[in-house]
């Protein structure tokens, strides 16, 4: 019995894509990182930002189009991942400061469903 529980749990786990810890981020994302930490400092305008994910086909919102949002001006960019029957987001978060330049950039990734 224990063996054939095993072999269910492998299955499942090649259907969902799961994938070891050192590989939860893909690499493109990565590299897509790298490139907002190089090419958008402190302190870059939010037209530039915008451009940024425009030119990397990065669907974005804006803060602003939010008529309840209470907080600085807030680009959020959106990249969706499906692996096997998983679907991943991975939210890019632009904060900017009372004259729209970049005063923060975080990341975060959240599981949003099979």
């Amino acid at each position: 019995m224990a063996a054939a529980q095993l072999t269910l749990v492998a299955l499942l786990a090649l259907l969902c894509g799961v994938t070891s810890a050192d590989s939860d981020t893909p690499e493109a994302i990565r590299r897509l990182e790298e490139e907002i930490r190089r090419d958008l400092p402190s302190g870059t305008s939010l037209s530039a930002v915008v451009s940024f994910l425009r030119t990397h086909n990065v669907a974005h919102h804006d803060s602003k189009d939010i008529s309840y949002f209470n907080g600085p001006r807030t680009i959020w960019g959106l990249i969706l991942q499906r692996t096997g029957l998983l679907v991943t987001d991975f939210v890019l978060t632009f904060e900017f400061d009372g004259q729209e330049k970049l005063a923060s950039y975080s990341t975060r990734r959240q599981l949003v469903g099979p």
